[in-house]
């Protein structure tokens, strides 16, 4: 009802509805530039992350509005030089690419030797073939040189 002059807000203690100007929000970025967050304050942030799960719709619309961002070529680097030297076991390649259907089986008929793949790229390299020779025998089902038989980890 009434429209006072400096309590703003329409409910005590919550910023519902409530708008900070352009100089504010500048003011209040520049503060957080350059802090630390300590290993203790990382710890509870963790800990209180355990065991969420998010339900699709809201997973469409994180990955919605990360659509169309443009980083920073600072940023960019930055992510770059923190994945130097992490690789995934090959377990794991398998599995990352057999959820995507991607994960090849090469099976050397003469010798019986097994060899997985975890993408097409990597069985065609291997054989010294295009990924597209390794679609066909894959949907033909038939041997490459009558030696390979070549398949999908399913």
């Amino acid at each position: 009802m009434f429209k006072p002059e400096y309590n703003i807000l329409k409910v005590a203690g919550s910023l519902l509805g409530f708008k900070h100007s352009e100089s504010t929000r500048k003011r209040l970025a520049n503060l957080y530039i350059g802090r630390k967050i300590s290993n203790e304050v990382r710890a509870k942030m963790s800990d209180s992350q355990k065991g969420r799960v998010h339900s699709f719709e809201a997973i469409a619309k994180m990955r919605i509005s990360k659509l169309g961002r443009n980083l920073q070529p600072e940023h960019k680097a930055n992510l770059s030089a923190a994945a130097l030297g992490k690789n995934h076991a090959e377990e794991t390649k398998l599995k990352i690419s057999a959820s995507n259907g991607t994960a090849i089986i090469i099976h050397d008929i003469e010798t019986g030797e097994i060899k997985n793949f975890v993408s097409m790229r990597e069985a065609s390299r291997h054989l010294n073939i295009s990924n597209h020779t390794i679609a066909r025998y894959i949907e033909l089902g038939r041997p490459y040189k009558d030696k390979y038989k070549i398949s999908k980890l399913t």
